[in-house]
């Protein structure tokens, strides 16, 4: 009975040494961890400062053509946006009249009239439709100084940017782009808030778009320094309210991992600025994993 209970505890004490080896190698002194990890300077760089306001189209004092009613469309040389000169033929319309013959029988003619411009523009809108009735108001037409581009209120921080001699790229909702310049920047109204004026150098392209919505996008000609680091060193985690958090691993002198969540800026090519959770010069590793986690020590290769 004495070898069974004796051989019981050899037993048992092998157990808890398997349960110590075991312990140690998982949680031991530092939890050193050895692989392949580069780790990387966090440094500032030079960026360029964007902003987007709304762009607003205004068209002032339209002409608009009326022709005699009951006349037909025959011809269109014009369409909405093409510009038009004193003397072009812009449309023809037909009407019918009964006539007398040399032997005195009565037959239905054709009558052709044109519409010839009375003065340089654009056609703003053209309502007609070859082969029916003329509406109301067959077309109207517009002279380029009547027709204006501005921007939004703009606020005080895009002040410093939105300044006469910008570039700006107005980008409308079908994805059309043309680039202009701020030519001036005025008091809108009485409200005290500024706007810009911008040049309208595609006048086709704005009457093309001139119920779309506009967003004019500029970018400062001073820089800013901010933080950014390679987007692969954001890690993603879920959550128990289905939201996400992003962090990166932090290495100090002696290689410990620290686990710090940041806040993520604009995303430019293969880097993404970091506005809150880092500091300029902290090191971070470059190519994470998921065996990574706080309160290791890694060893890198050299």
């Amino acid at each position: 009975m004495e070898k069974r209970t004796d051989f019981m505890k050899i037993i048992m004490v092998l157990c808890f040494a398997a349960v110590a080896v075991i312990f140690v190698s998982k949680h031991g002194k530092n939890k050193e961890k050895k692989a392949d990890y580069e780790i990387m300077s966090v440094k500032k760089e030079q960026r360029e400062v964007k902003t987007t306001v709304d762009g607003i189209i205004e068209i002032n004092n339209l002409i608009e053509v009326k022709v005699t009613k009951g006349l037909k469309t025959k011809e269109i040389n014009f369409h909405e946006g093409d510009q038009i000169k004193k003397g072009d033929v812009i449309a023809t319309f037909t009407s019918y009249v009964t006539r007398k013959g040399k032997n005195g029988k009565r037959y239905r003619a054709e009558r052709v009239r044109r519409y010839v411009s009375g003065q340089d523009g654009y056609i703003f809108k053209m309502n007609l439709t070859v082969g029916e009735e003329v509406p109301e108001i067959a077309f109207s037409i517009v002279k380029p100084e009547n027709i204006k581009l501005y921007t939004g209120s703009i606020k005080q921080e895009d002040r410093n940017i939105l300044v006469p001699g910008t570039e700006v790229t107005l980008r409308f909702s079908n994805n059309e782009k043309i680039k202009s310049e701020i030519v001036r920047v005025e008091k809108a109204g009485n409200s005290g808030d500024l706007r810009g004026e911008v040049a309208v150098a595609d006048i086709k392209g704005i009457l093309a778009n001139v119920e779309k919505k506009i967003s004019i996008d500029a970018i400062s000609q001073d820089k800013k320094e901010v933080l950014a680091i390679p987007v692969k060193t954001i890690v993603k985690k879920e959550k128990s309210s289905g939201n996400y958090e992003n962090y990166v691993y932090v290495v100090d002198v002696d290689n410990k991992v620290t686990e710090k969540q940041v806040t993520l800026g604009e995303v430019n090519g293969g880097t993404i600025d970091i506005e809150e959770g880092l500091k300029d010069g902290e090191r971070i590793i470059a190519n994470p994993d998921s065996g990574l986690e706080k309160g290791i020590v890694i060893k890198t290769e050299k």
